[in-house]
């Protein structure tokens, strides 16, 4: 499986199924799966993650 950004002013994949907000907005995300010779190639799948404002998703403790 393959992630990419259709979106990369908005977003960004950091790493494999990692999400990185760049800015405000949708983000759009598509998904792909090649394949092989027991298999057909999926079809790419898109799907929108509204990002409505910069919030902290973790801390590290300190305040």
């Amino acid at each position: 499986m393959a992630y990419a950004s259709l979106t990369p002013a908005v977003c960004a994949i950091a790493a494999p199924r990692v999400v990185t907000a760049l800015a405000i907005g949708v983000c759009t995300i598509e998904a792909s799966q090649a394949g092989d010779h027991d298999w057909q190639e999926a079809a790419p799948v898109a799907r929108n993650i509204r990002i409505a404002a910069s919030e902290e998703i973790f801390s590290d403790g300190f305040e």
